[in-house]
């Protein structure tokens, strides 16, 4: 299996076109209007998504990302991580058995760093949508360090 990223534009961003590439959980409404409300976003160039599929055509998920600053903290954040249900919580062994959030936050870190080249970023940012997910981004190094619910990986 060949893992790539492509970022979506014009119509593939159409609410029907992109968020029909993926499955949802349960709470299908509220994880199905995040996706659409991105997707809107990215149309009007607020945020840019990296969209992970495969040779065969499968999506995996997705990452939106924007430069922004946070608390005077130059950073590039995280404003959403979307892993098709399907896919969710499995370790793939030939991507050195990490998860597929793992692999589009890894390409999030690589966008960050790149960007830290050019420009003063100093974060990779992103704010938890619940506290589990707080915890899981602690584990991945993620730390808070203002009084905003926004975690960040120094980079």
């Amino acid at each position: 299996m060949i893992l790539d990223f492509e970022q979506p534009s014009g119509t593939h961003l159409s609410p029907g076109a992109f968020s029909g590439k993926y499955f949802y959980s349960p709470s299908f409404d509220s994880d199905y209007e995040r996706v659409v409300h991105i997707a809107r976003r990215a149309k009007k160039d607020q945020t840019r998504i990296h969209r992970l599929t495969d040779d065969k055509g499968s999506h995996y998920g997705f990452i939106a990302l924007a430069i922004s600053v946070s608390d005077h903290k130059p950073c590039v954040v995280i404003d959403y991580l979307f892993v098709s249900k399907q896919y969710r919580g499995i370790r793939y062994p030939e991507f050195e058995n990490r998860k597929i959030a793992e692999i589009l936050i890894g390409y999030a870190w690589e966008i960050a760093t790149d960007a830290n080249r050019n420009y003063p970023v100093r974060y990779l940012a992103l704010e938890p949508a619940n506290d589990k997910l707080g915890a899981y981004y602690t584990a991945l190094a993620f730390c808070k360090l203002d009084s905003t619910n926004f975690m960040y990986l120094r980079l």
